[in-house]
């Protein structure tokens, strides 16, 4: 028998709403939990989850009109590419061209266009600055606003060439991309090895958090003393039916959790070795025990931490790419949703929209795929890994002096809601 989820399962899906779902494993009796009934810990359960949020629903819009690229660069077959969304800047299409016909140039090809594109938005600067002071006229306007187009076509370039950074990354830690699930159904996902999404990535102390951001999106809190096992045959056998938007919801929300770990961390071990070097106490806690990344992040303010969570604009760019591509449309795949939960009414529970979304479910109204819970771990290992070594590239795009655009909570995003 298929197992059956019994209701939304991310809060940012529906953020008024934070119970746990059910899922039964075929051939057991009873019902485990599936997904928490408490936000993340981080920046999920932040209003800066709304910037991916709206990335996501609007990426498929395309800023100005790209630039024409050379047949060889657009030729790459289908069943060769080696991870799911499409590039479509010259910079980006060029490198894809590289990876299949000269891997032994990505590298050095990747520094040639961040060079050149650090150069551009050099040039554009210096020309904005002579423009300042002059009487406004159509020339100067359309100026400007060529300006604009040419600025946001070079973010979009470094965010393809952030991207391909990130899976050409995951390909050679020998856990490449996940194909595209957006057809839904059956999905299988392949063996990997989890270490290659774990150890291999994160500090010690980031990866405690790791796992328990894996614990609280997919392992069971029905057994509160049961630990954290990331190989668990016993929960790997079991399988959901997930709708399609929840699983976005879900990549996307760990990805920015990957992101926002990275960042921190960075700055975790870099005051632990200034503290070691100087007051040996100065990162320990009252009762002598070392302070941990999650008592540092514990300790930010509510602002901090909201800042610590913001994507740059090309980030951004970077995961609506990937999820779009696995997952579809997000503006569509939300329309879903809402529409199966009706009008607004502030007397339903819980459990009242858990029947409407399993029900959908069942009778196909909403796209979902069924998926076992050890690929679903691998999933959500992955989405935090694309965060977290997206947040890596950053540093080899600063390296070429171009400036990212500043991260920044984005309105417009409205998650059905009951």
């Amino acid at each position: 028998s298929i197992t059956e989820l019994s209701g939304p399962t991310m809060a940012l899906a529906l953020p008024a709403h934070h119970a746990c779902t059910r899922l039964t494993a075929p051939g057991h009796a009873g019902s485990h939990t599936f997904v928490s009934s408490k936000p993340t810990f981080g920046p999920v359960s932040t209003a800066a989850a709304g910037s991916i949020a709206l990335s996501l629903a609007g990426s498929s819009r395309r800023y100005g009109q790209q630039r024409k690229v050379s047949r060889r660069a657009s030729a790459v077959p289908e069943r060769w590419k080696p991870f799911p969304a499409e590039m479509s800047s010259p910079s980006g299409q060029k490198l894809v061209w590289l990876m299949k016909e000269n891997p032994g140039l990505v590298e050095d090809a990747l520094e040639t266009e961040l060079d050149r594109l650090s150069q551009e938005q050099q040039q554009a600067a210096e020309l904005e600055e002579s423009q300042k002071g002059q009487t406004t006229s159509d020339a100067l306007v359309l100026s400007q606003r060529k300006a604009e187009i040419l600025a946001k076509e070079r973010s979009q370039a470094v965010a393809e060439l952030m991207y391909l950074t990130v899976c050409m990354r995951l390909q050679a830690l020998g856990a490449p991309p996940v194909k595209p699930l957006k057809e839904g159904g059956w999905v299988s996902l392949g063996a990997v090895n989890l270490k290659s999404l774990t150890t291999d990535i994160y500090s010690l102390d980031a990866l405690d958090m790791v796992k328990e951001h894996l614990f609280q999106a997919v392992l069971t809190q029905g057994q509160p003393g049961m630990p954290v096992e990331i190989d668990s045959a016993a929960y790997g056998a079991q399988v959901a039916q997930v709708g399609l938007f929840v699983g976005a919801q879900m990549y996307a929300m760990s990805v920015l959790f990957g992101y926002f770990l990275r960042r921190v961390d960075k700055r975790f071990q870099l005051e632990k070795m200034m503290s070691s070097m100087s007051i040996p106490d100065l990162d320990e806690e009252p009762d002598g025990s070392s302070k941990t990344l999650k008592q540092y992040i514990e300790g930010f303010d509510p602002e901090r931490l909201q800042q610590e969570g913001l994507l740059t604009g090309e980030a951004q760019m970077a995961t609506s790419a990937q999820v779009q591509a696995l997952f579809g449309d997000l503006k569509l795949l939300q329309g879903q949703v809402a529409e199966v939960l009706g009008p607004p009414d502030p007397l339903a529970t819980q459990e009242d929209l858990g029947r409407k979304i399993e029900e959908a479910l069942k009778m196909g109204k909403l796209p979902s795929m069924k998926i076992a819970i050890s690929d679903m771990r691998r999933l959500v290992l992955e989405a935090v890994a694309f965060g977290a070594l997206l947040k890596d590239s950053e540093s080899g795009v600063e390296a070429a002096s171009f400036q990212l655009t500043e991260g920044k909570v984005m309105e417009g995003f409205a998650p059905p809601e009951q």
